[in-house]
């Protein structure tokens, strides 16, 4: 891995290791330490700055996505998928920081994707996860444009499945599903939030998304200005 992310002679080899990292993942939905593995040696790729990787971004990038908001990752769904989501999350935004000046429409395109995700009721709630946090590691301008904007209706479609159930009939079904969902869209908020607030700009449905997620976001929410300080 220190090689792949600071061997200056290695680009010979790069079209060779970004397609076995394509095909690997593929190969690999249910092996949860090599999904790991691969995207380590991705993001490895994506650090070397001698290596001219736009050529072959059309084979990274989808491995990085569908680790992001595959149906199913491992081989159980106990197994701790959720990791393998957030490092993929966070190397499609490095991707998209790093070639996103070069290649104007490589960041929009991902969001599409994965606001679409997202937004398809018929796809599983572990695919929203990974959308969500693939959204949130874009950065909280992403996050306040595209995500805020249908928080609100989709904790309310959520709420159901968080319900708990009475007792005697066990746990409702994807209920820890959605409260990992709703978690990840918590943060994301806070973030937002927080980030309007070091910005001192009103957040115009901060109230509403206070309905939401309750306390979670009071240490966040923007102050309202002193009386005088702009006398």
């Amino acid at each position: 891995m220190a090689s792949l992310a600071s061997d200056p002679g290695l680009h010979p080899l790069v079209p060779y290791f970004t397609q076995l990292i394509a095909e690997e993942v593929q190969r690999s939905l249910a092996d949860l330490p090599r999904l790991h593995l691969l995207l380590q040696a991705a993001a490895a790729l994506l650090a070397n700055e001698h290596l001219d990787l736009e050529r072959y971004l059309h084979q990274l990038m989808p491995a990085a996505l569908t680790c992001c908001v595959a149906r199913r990752l491992g081989a159980s769904p106990a197994d701790d998928h959720w990791a393998v989501r957030r490092r993929a999350a966070g190397l499609v935004a490095v991707a998209c920081g790093r070639f996103g000046g070069a290649y104007e429409n490589l960041q929009p395109r991902v969001t599409r994707q994965l606001l679409r995700a997202l937004l398809d009721p018929g796809l599983p709630l572990t695919t929203h996860y990974g959308a969500v946090v693939g959204l949130a590691a874009l950065g909280p301008r992403v996050v306040r444009l595209l995500l805020l904007p249908h928080a609100v209706a989709y904790c309310a479609a959520l709420a159901p499945v968080l319900a708990p159930t009475p007792p005697g009939q066990g746990p409702a079904p994807r209920a820890a599903e959605a409260a990992r969902v709703y978690d990840a869209l918590a943060a994301a908020a806070a973030a937002a939030v927080a980030d309007l607030a070091r910005a001192w700009r009103p957040l115009g449905d901060c109230f509403e998304l206070r309905e939401v997620f309750g306390d979670a976001l009071l240490p966040y929410a923007p102050e309202p200005p002193i009386a005088g300080l702009f006398l």
